[in-house]
C-alpha cells in the first residue's frame, strides 16, 4: 500500500503543465491519401456516440469549421464514483485538419467532484491538485495523463479508419 502511495506520487510529479496550468499532450495523426474534409468529417463524427471505457464519460462538440478543418469537443472524463461523489476530468479536444494528416491535442484544466444528492460541485485546477498533495483529488493526477492517451487514441482509430466501399 505504501508502495502503491509513492508510485502514484511520482507520477504526479512527472505530470507537466502548460503555461494555463494545465495538463496538454498533442499528437499528429497521418492518413496518407486522405483530404482535409475527409478527415474533418471522421472527426465530426469520431465522438458522436462516444461514452469512453467506461460508459460514464460525456461529450459534445463545441466547435466546428469546416473550412478550417477544425472541431473542438468539451467533455467530461470518467475517474470515479465513491459514497455519492462523482469524480471526472474536464477536458476539450481539438482536432485541425489538413489534407493527408490532423493534428489531435487534449487539454485537462481541471477536475471536478459532484455529489448529486447534496446539489454540491467543487472544481479544481489541475495546477492546484499538483501543488498541493494532500488534496483529495491528488490520488487521481497519475491517471490525467491516461486519460488524454484514451482520448487522443479514440480520436487516431477514428481518423484512421478505411472507408468501406461496399456499402
Amino acid at each position: 500500500m505504501i508502495a502503491m502511495a509513492l508510485q502514484q506520487t511520482g507520477l504526479a510529479q512527472d505530470i507537466e503543465l502548460n503555461d494555463q496550468g494545465a495538463y496538454e499532450r498533442k499528437e499528429v495523426v497521418t492518413v496518407d491519401g486522405s483530404t482535409s474534409g475527409v478527415l474533418f468529417g471522421r472527426a465530426m463524427e469520431a465522438l458522436s456516440d462516444w461514452t469512453g471505457p467506461d460508459g460514464r464519460s460525456k461529450v459534445g462538440i463545441d466547435y466546428q469549421d469546416k473550412d478550417a478543418g477544425t472541431v473542438i469537443y468539451k467533455g467530461e472524463y470518467f475517474i470515479d464514483y465513491k459514497r455519492g461523489v462523482l469524480v471526472t476530468a474536464n477536458f476539450t479536444l481539438k482536432v485541425r485538419c489538413k489534407d493527408g494528416r490532423a493534428q489531435v491535442a487534449v487539454t485537462i484544466p481541471s477536475m471536478t467532484a459532484k455529489a448529486g444528492k447534496l446539489g454540491m460541485e467543487k472544481s479544481v485546477s489541475i495546477a492546484d491538485v499538483k501543488a498541493k498533495p494532500k488534496r483529495g483529488a491528488y490520488k487521481y493526477l497519475p491517471q490525467i495523463s491516461e486519460i488524454a492517451d484514451t482520448l487522443i487514441a479514440s480520436m487516431r482509430n477514428s481518423l484512421s479508419v478505411k472507408d468501406d466501399e461496399d456499402f
